[in-house]
Formats: C-alpha cells, structure tokens, sequence
C-alpha cells in the first residue's frame, strides 16, 4: 500500500507540473519550441532565407530596434553579429551545412548553407546494390555544385523512377539537378518491364532496381 500511495503522490506531481507549464506557456503565448530550445522570446519571423553573392541573406518580418543573430551547429555558436533591424539582412559566414538561426537568443529557424569544394575532387561511393548495368552514374561540376548523369541507357523499359533518399526525382535525372559535396547521397533507381526479377520492395512487381550511397570529396 505505501508503495502505491508512493506512485500515486508522484503522479500526482507529474501532473501538476505538467499543467503549470501548460499554464505558463498559454498565458504567455509562448511555443513549446520557444519555451524549451531557448530562453528568449523574439517576435521576429524569418520569411526566407538566400545565399547570393557569398553572404547568407536573411528575410525577417515584425521585428524593429537592434537584434543580435548568432548562427549555431551542434550547439556551438558559428557566428554573431548585432545589428538594426531590417527586412533584410546579409550575413558574412565561413559555415556550411545545417545551421540554427537565433536571434535575440530565440531559436527561429533551420538553415542550410550548400558545401563548396575546390580544387580536384573526387567521388567516394558505398554500393548497397553493385549493379553497374542498371545504373552507373557520371558526375560533372558545375559552379559549387554537381551534376549527376546515369549513362544506362532506359529505353525498352516501360517504367523508370529515380529516388533521392525518400524523394521520387522523376523517371529521369533532370539535366539541371543538383547536389552538394561532402554529403552523404542516396541514390536508388528501379526500372521494371516483362522479366522475372523480383525487386527489394516487397510489392510483387517484376522490377530491377540499383542502389548506390555517394559523397562528393576533396581529392
């Protein structure tokens, strides 16, 4: 009995707790997010983000007198800078990939800055599937990013689809698809017609299908 008596106190705490924070975020018109992932409380919304000219540029909306704009990965801060506030603001960052937008210590967005590669690269590949005859893919660059290309050719098959992790791209690699270096890249192509050949989908389709997990790398 005193070890139900024990839960039922403890639950009864939980519940208690649970409902002051319900309390104090409705009352304060606040987010979970808000509440949880930062201390503050900035009424800035970010619209839009762009990287144009080398500077990350941001789009901002109901905001006025001077802010602070940290950009953060993994919990470290990258870059801060305190400026007026402006519809739009340009920011200077050596950082790439995913990034967390603070600003006035609130955490408004996540970012993601494309990767860039100079000099001479080179193409890291991990096959899950190694079936060069289905799909085997060529790799140009093109400015910071790089094109893809598959060299099978797809003609006599009745359907084709090509799958970027969970993203259906098309039943081709549009000419103009791009993708950055120093990710990991999934590629799956699955091309089925009249032969015996069951797929990895478990769905009962005759179809052939090839894998292939890539990273664009420095030389």
């Amino acid at each position: 009995m005193k070890i139900i008596k024990r839960y039922s106190v403890l639950l009864i705490l939980t519940i208690m707790v649970a409902a002051g924070i319900w309390w104090y975020v409705k009352k304060n018109n606040l987010s979970f997010k808000s509440l949880f992932a930062s201390v503050g409380n900035s009424p800035i919304v970010v619209e839009d983000y762009e990287i144009k000219n080398g500077k990350l540029r941001l789009f901002l909306s109901n905001g006025s007198g001077n802010i602070q704009i940290e950009l953060k990965q993994n919990g470290q801060v990258i870059t801060t800078q305190k400026v007026t506030y402006a519809a739009e603001i340009d920011l200077e960052t050596s950082a790439q990939g995913y990034l967390d937008l603070y600003i006035d210590n609130t955490d408004l967005a996540t970012l993601y800055i494309p990767h860039t590669l100079t000099g001479d690269w080179k193409v890291e590949k991990s096959k899950s599937v190694d079936e060069n005859a289905v799909m085997n893919l060529a790799f140009d660059k093109q400015g910071e990013a790089f094109t893809i290309t598959d060299l099978v050719d797809n003609s006599g098959w009745s359907n084709v689809e090509y799958w970027h992790n969970q993203t259906l791209i098309g039943s081709s690699i549009p000419t103009s698809y791009l993708v950055s270096p120093n990710l990991d890249i999934h590629l799956t192509k699955k091309r089925w017609g009249n032969f015996d050949w069951i797929g990895q989908d478990g769905d009962g389709k005759h179809r052939e299908m090839a894998q292939l997990t890539f990273k664009i790398t420095k030389a």
